[in-house]
């Protein structure tokens, strides 16, 4: 009984806590809130819930992008690129204006960049309907993962503290993107 115990508590003591939590699994129309509470924000183009699936409709022209308030500037966050088509993008410790990094599905080659600056590149994965993006940030270390395998490590530390997370485009509609989770680390 003691041994038992002691084994539930260590396994309580390794659970993540999740700070975002979003399976879009709702009616179609407006975004909303996260499950977890946070609303969603809309910076640029038009978002919406499409088969309980996140889909850009349509474009500002430019950058495209939702976020959401995660209290975390260290963090795990993943997304599902659902059709993954050119110029799919998560961002990360993103700043109001724009101002972020974000791995993208950049005409075939998964990218990172900071702003407009691409800081890292890899040929280890090819962008495919359906991948499992994850990205680990701690301090000025960022690890790209795609369906479980790591393809870019790069330390840049422009925004240390920010704490936004989202997805989008550049001026491409129809992106559609589900299951979008980040968790402390």
């Amino acid at each position: 009984m003691i041994i038992a115990n002691a084994l539930s508590i260590g396994v309580i003591s390794k659970s993540k806590k999740m700070f975002l939590l979003d399976r879009f699994n709702r009616p179609d129309g407006t975004v909303g809130n996260a499950e977890t509470g946070q609303p969603w924000s809309i910076e640029a183009g038009t978002f919406e819930i499409r088969n309980k699936q996140l889909m850009l409709v349509q474009t500002s022209g430019q950058r495209d992008f939702i976020s959401a308030e995660t209290g975390l500037s260290d963090f795990v966050v993943n997304v599902t690129f659902v059709n993954n088509l050119s110029g799919s993008r998560v961002f990360f410790r993103a700043l109001d204006g724009g101002k972020a990094y974000f791995m993208s599905n950049a005409s075939g080659i998964y990218k990172l960049y900071r702003d407009s600056t691409q800081i890292a590149q890899t040929n280890l994965a090819v962008p495919s309907p359906n991948d499992k993006i994850k990205v680990i940030v701690k301090d000025n270390l960022i690890k790209c993962f795609v369906n479980g395998i790591e393809v870019m490590s790069v330390e840049d530390g422009a925004y240390p503290k920010q704490t936004k997370i989202g997805v989008g485009s550049w001026n491409t509609s129809g992106m559609i993107y589900d299951d979008i989770i980040v968790e402390e680390l």
